[in-house]
């Protein structure tokens, strides 16, 4: 019984630690794109394309 509830403990100390911290969003390509754009007029943002080559898979579990 005292090891479930040390676990636990352990499980909500890790989520609680994790939750403490927020997401860094301040570099996108949309923001950083924006602040360029001023200095650098001629800049596009970059277009992925796809590769006959590769095989993609999505939503793998």
């Amino acid at each position: 019984m005292q090891k479930v509830v040390v676990i636990l403990v352990l499980l909500f100390q890790g989520f609680t630690a994790q939750s403490q911290f927020k997401t860094d969003t301040s570099y996108t390509v949309k923001s950083t794109y924006d602040k360029l754009i001023k200095k650098y007029s001629f800049i596009t943002i970059a277009h992925s394309e796809k590769n006959a080559i590769v095989d993609e898979k999505y939503n793998i579990i």
